[in-house]
């Protein structure tokens, strides 16, 4: 076996073994070094240690359940206080019932940005669509 190799294999089983190498970079090293021993007939056996680190990974963390259909569609929180204005700190269905034109007009308004504005048709579309 070529000398280059064989001092390929050492820098990898060196970086694999590193303590200052980060988990990734340390798997990578060991998964190289085994595919190129594996292809050049190398024994691997002097490098247990590094063959358990990359054929036994450790347990990832659990895996949340898939969102709900009708969460894919609405994944962000609707805004329901208003932030500021003649308003401020009262729920968009308290406007709706004091002053059902002013979320109209504090949507079309020329300030009115983002999210708020967002919000404000999200609900005036699920008031339309419950009448």
């Amino acid at each position: 076996m070529p000398s280059k190799i064989l001092e390929k294999l050492q820098k990898l089983a060196r970086l694999a073994r590193c303590p200052a190498a980060t988990k990734g970079e340390k798997i990578n090293a060991a998964t190289m070094l085994i595919k190129i021993g594996r292809k050049n007939g190398v024994d691997l056996a002097g490098y247990g240690d590094l063959l358990a680190k990359v054929s036994a990974p450790e347990s990832k963390s659990p895996v949340s359940p898939p969102t709900p259909y009708s969460e894919q569609f609405n994944p962000r929180p609707v805004l329901h206080v208003m932030p500021s204005g003649r308003y401020k700190g009262k729920t968009f269905d308290e406007i709706y019932q004091l002053d059902p034109d002013y979320l109209a007009w504090v949507r079309k308004a020329y300030r009115t940005k983002g999210k708020i504005r967002k919000d404000i048709l999200t609900f005036l579309n699920s008031k339309q669509r419950s009448i």
